[in-house]
């Protein structure tokens, strides 16, 4: 409607509009992994009790040196998550996830949030609803690829971080956003 109401206002606009069963949203910079990368988020809702879920994330090729430095931070976390149990974490919920039509129903983003998704997901495990990761969804994104990318990134990443502790405990999303 020719007017920016930022990211969570135009969510809640969908999540109020949406009659389908599952609404899935990719952020614009990612690219499907392959053709059923929606259809097999989608899948994780046959289970009613799931209200959120969100699909993983892979870098694309670095270009620049930045880019390249932050993939192999990206690389080596998922590869220690391998390994050891990281508890409840909101760290895979960024960027394309995918919500039930049932847990929309009460469901709104603050209109200020910069964590839209982590703090999807805290609404999700604070509630009577389930979240499932669906790594088998998977997208590809181009990381930060300058400095002040990755600078900016970070500085709206802790922002957004303390944002959260104005909805949950700071325990929480502290033990969630390592």
């Amino acid at each position: 409607d020719q007017k920016r109401l930022g990211k969570p206002s135009r969510l809640n606009y969908f999540f109020k509009k949406t009659t389908s069963d599952v609404l899935v949203i990719i952020d614009a910079d990612m690219i499907c992994q392959d053709e059923y990368t929606i259809q097999k988020i989608a899948l994780k809702f046959k289970n009613k009790k799931v209200g959120f879920a969100s699909g993983g994330m892979h870098p694309l090729k670095g270009k620049t040196l930045v880019e390249r430095a932050v993939n192999n931070y990206f690389i080596a976390r998922t590869s220690v998550e391998k390994t050891f149990d990281f508890g409840k974490t909101s760290y895979p919920t960024h960027g394309f996830v995918a919500y039930s039509i049932d847990f929309l129903k009460d469901f709104r983003l603050p209109g200020n949030i910069l964590n839209d998704d982590a703090y999807s997901y805290f609404a999700c495990i604070h509630s009577k609803w389930k979240y499932v990761y669906a790594k088998e969804a998977g997208v590809f994104a181009r990381s930060a690829g300058t400095l002040k990318d990755y600078t900016n990134q970070l500085i709206r990443y802790m922002k957004g971080g303390e944002q959260l502790k104005e909805y949950y405990k700071e325990s929480i999303v502290t033990g969630a956003l390592t």
